[in-house]
């Protein structure tokens, strides 16, 4: 299973933790866990535009982990209450994913599993997304009050030149004023379609001083024209969510069996695919319901299935023979022409559920208008209500981990009172030193562990500061509640933290997790602690059962409270408010219409950011530190002392100078950012899919479909198929180069070369002997032998293992030997590639295997 973060970053990258999206979503004003506005139990987290604006438009929110859309409700726009004549917009509309957790102990295959949901809320209504068309300026382009002519004769030229113009910015966000049609115009003797558009971008100070100077308003918010040209403006398409569309229209792209209804299979119980009814060709049109879908068994393989209307073609262009089969309906089969939404504005639980993607669409923000005050107004921003429930009985298991899985990340549980240690450098030698410090109680995520000469282990519990490893206790990211997760049961509360008489279930929710807190508490300190940012790590592991807000209408029970503060506080048109929140409450109901979910009204809330995120990207790194016999400067000189082709150089510049090299070697300067790339360990496969590897292979010249050949390569020889693909696409320039194209010949044969082995810049030619050789006379038998190569030279060679972009550049077990390149820049400009990848594939494991020389500080 995997988990994806639900938002990107501002520039459309994944958030490098959990921790960075955390943070992000903590600086929201309201929509916080347990605890919301007015005084009001809370089930989920906000993503507001005050956080992640570009999640209004640009980047959307994604689904968080593999599942299935179970129910929606997308309405065509915003819905409207009123409120002391205000009309005020808001959305209920939502996307429901179904998830199933599994985790299975590798050697007794015991499994930790349960089914939880992930909940979307206020999502942005169908009609908006066809609406206002964004822009982006691809380069520094010029934003004009007025158009200039078109043709000019000379007198109209000047006239142009004289014309107020400021040049927007590379990146600047604009949007399109679709009220204006555009107009021609001519610069620099191009005739161009002018647009009038509004900036969405925030300029400096400086730059909006500039342009006012040249005569132009370029705040944001203004509008302005400009050339529309393919070279500088890119058109921002909205990513519609897949899951919406059920009335497919499409066509096969191959010969296919159209089939009669299926039949179940009595002693496997598996639906069998009917009997072969009519021979579909290629070209044949389709129509079928995609909410409809099932999966039917052909041999030994589940086909997606769909039961379609379909018209075969005619030579002639007539309308061919038609009926209604079950065909299968994957992507490699068929070419979708149109696709159409037929459940908008209604509460729609699905027939068959729709599979999606971690990291797949699932909507922007939406817009969320509310009364600014008793008398009028309104405050207004976009948001997504986030939040992730369970009513498994099976969460117990999981969260005491009885299935005694292993593996992913690891913490270590360290008790008070141990003797603190520092690490010492004595004679070249690491030293663990007692001071006279102690430890607190804590929990330390992904320790580091050192060994010492004598073998005794230690762990990194602070800042430079280690205890023995057997005085702590080591724990595995499925150890839930060792690892502090909690649970409180509050489905007996209406959620209403009263002021003047606390529920006993808020009560129990700060003793939870503040031990101190002894007798009774009043409102006030509920309320502290739990908006106490300090307590964050602590609230955020606490799994609450309360009764889901989304589930009653206003006039049940559990919302008597509002009635009861409405006499209390008897503020003139406080009624008024009290009845419009109501309102609100009957049109966001769903849970309870959705009968066929069978969710009850009180569920398990799960915080959506700690869950996925410590599943996900807290398992996936991995720190080890291997020491090496000689210092930094040792090793150093026996580089130094190479000659001739072997000499270090950096790039085409000829040879370089000992402390440009020292810089390069030092692990120590290269621990931060996307340099520690460099020290991924390659000698495992990383866990990806065929179909994960396919889609950056797309387009890379001879490469493009290769992703089961690596894969097998990968499995085959222990090598890292993230690298073997990041390695590929540099050594051929994207599968293009002379090496992987098939223009390299020797002895009469064509032979291939993927991964640029033995090319010498001195003599090239060595690769194409070397590839004739190992008999590599095709792109996959240079894939694989390639594979094969590297593994048994470098990253698993017997005795002494480079399995490291940096040990194959330095190789510090033996210093000057055994190098894979001569430029001291190798493993380093291979670092942005090999963290891309690994960005793209964010399931995939990454180990950093940190070098270590004698005098290191590391």
């Amino acid at each position: 299973m995997k988990f994806a973060f639900p938002i990107l970053t501002a520039t459309g990258e994944e958030f490098k933790d959990a921790k960075a999206l955390t943070a992000l979503i903590n600086g929201e004003k309201s929509g916080h866990y347990l605890l919301g506005n007015h005084n009001m139990w809370h089930g989920g987290i906000h993503i507001s535009d005050q956080s992640a604006p570009w999640c209004k438009d640009k980047y959307p929110v994604r689904a968080i982990a593999d599942g299935k859309v179970v129910a929606f409700r997308m309405m065509k726009d915003y819905l409207t209450s009123e409120f002391q004549g205000e009309s005020l917009r808001y959305s209920n509309c939502f996307c429901l994913v179904q998830h199933e957790y599994c985790e299975i102990n590798a050697e007794t295959k015991a499994k930790n599993e349960f089914t939880f949901y992930s909940l979307y809320m206020h999502l942005l209504p169908w009609d908006k997304y066809q609406s206002t068309e964004k822009l982006v300026l691809k380069k520094g382009w010029n934003a004009r009050n007025s158009v200039p002519h078109t043709n000019p004769d000379a007198e109209q030229q000047r006239a142009d030149a004289a014309l107020p113009r400021f040049t927007l910015p590379k990146d600047t966000e604009l949007e399109m004023d679709s009220s204006i049609p555009p107009k021609k115009g001519s610069v620099g003797g191009k005739e161009y379609d002018f647009i009038k558009v509004k900036i969405k971008s925030e300029l400096s100070n400086a730059q909006i001083k500039e342009a006012e100077k040249a005569g132009v308003l370029v705040s944001e918010g203004s509008s302005v024209w400009i050339a529309n040209s393919p070279d500088a403006v890119t058109f921002i398409k909205p990513n519609v969510p897949n899951w919406l569309f059920d009335q497919i229209e499409a066509e096969l792209l191959t010969n296919m069996i159209g089939r009669s209804d299926p039949v179940l299979n009595g002693p496997t119980g598996r639906l069998m695919a009917g009997d072969k009814s009519v021979s579909l060709p290629a070209g044949t049109k389709l129509q079928y319901d995609a909410h409809h879908l099932e999966f039917h068994w052909i041999g030994d393989k589940a086909r997606k299935m769909a039961r379609c209307e379909y018209v075969t073609p005619r030579a002639d262009g007539a309308v061919g023979s038609c009926g209604m089969v079950w065909v299968c309906v994957e992507d490699e089969f068929i070419k979708v022409n149109t696709r159409t939404p037929s459940h908008l504005g209604e509460l729609y639980v699905l027939p068959s559920p729709v599979p999606i993607a971690a990291g797949e669409t699932i909507g922007y923000l939406g817009l969320v208008e509310t009364p600014g005050s008793l008398t009028g107004g309104k405050q207004s921003k976009h948001q997504v209500h986030l939040e992730v429930f369970t009513q498994d009985p099976r969460l117990d298991d999981v969260l005491a981990n009885k299935a005694e899985t292993k593996g992913g990340a690891t913490y270590a549980k360290v008790p008070a009172d141990l003797i603190l240690h520092e690490k010492k450098s004595e004679g070249g030698k690491s030293k663990w030193v007692a001071t006279k410090d102690k430890s607190q109680e804590v929990l330390v995520e992904s320790p580091k562990q050192e060994k010492d000469e004598a073998k005794q282990e230690w762990v990194c519990v602070s800042a430079d500061k280690y205890v023995k490893k057997e005085q702590v206790e080591l724990l595995s990211q499925h150890d839930w509640l060792k690892i502090g997760f909690k649970k409180v049961d509050g489905s007996g509360s209406d959620g209403y933290l009263d002021p003047d008489a606390p529920p006993t279930f808020f009560t129990e929710l700060v003793k939870s997790f503040d031990t101190d807190k002894n007798g009774e508490l009043s409102s006030k300190e509920i309320q502290a602690a739990l908006q106490n940012s300090d307590n964050a790590g602590q609230l955020q592991k606490l799994i609450v059962k309360h009764p889901s807000e989304w589930y009653e209408k206003s006039s049940a029970s559990s919302y008597l409270w509002l009635d009861k503060l409405m006499t209390k506080i008897g503020l003139p048109d406080f009624d008024l408010l009290v009845d419009h929140e109501k309102q609100r409450i009957d049109k966001q109901e769903w849970m309870q219409s959705a009968a066929k979910l069978k969710l009850g009204p009180s569920l398990w809330h799960i915080h959506p950011l700690e869950f996925p995120g410590y599943i996900k990207l807290i398992s996936r790194i991995t720190y080890i530190y291997t020491h090496y016999e000689c210092t930094l400067d040792e090793a150093l000189s026996k580089q130094m002392a190479l000659t001739g082709g072997n000499r270090p150089v950096y790039g085409n510049t000829g040879a370089v100078t000992r402390s440009k090299v020292r810089n390069y070697m030092n692990p120590e300067q290269h621990m931060e950012g996307t340099d520690i790339y460099q020290f991924v360990d390659l000698s495992a496969p990383s866990g990806l899919t065929e179909k994960d590897l396919a889609k950056i292979l797309e387009g890379k010249g001879v490469l493009s479909g290769k992703a089961s050949i690596y894969l097998a390569a990968a499995a085959k020889y222990h090598v890292s198929e993230v690298y073997l693909v990041s390695h590929s696409l540099l050594e051929t320039n994207n599968g293009r180069a002379s090496f992987a194209n098939g223009s390299k010949q020797y002895n009469g044969r064509t032979v291939y070369n993927m991964y640029g082995i033995g090319v010498f810049n001195s003599n090239p030619q060595n690769g194409v002997t070397l590839a004739y050789n190992k008999g590599w006379f095709s792109v996959d038998e240079a894939i694989e032998g390639g594979a094969k190569w590297i593994s048994e030279n470098f990253i698993n060679k017997r005795g002494t293992p480079k399995n490291t972009l940096y040990k194959m550049r330095w190789n510090p077990a033996a210093p000057a030997t055994g190098q894979y390149a001569t430029d001291i820049n190798w493993a380093l400009a291979q670092k942005n590639d090999m963290k891309k990848m690994f960005d793209l594939f964010p399931d995939a494991k990454i180990t950093f295997d940190i070098p270590v020389y004698k005098d290191s500080l590391l």
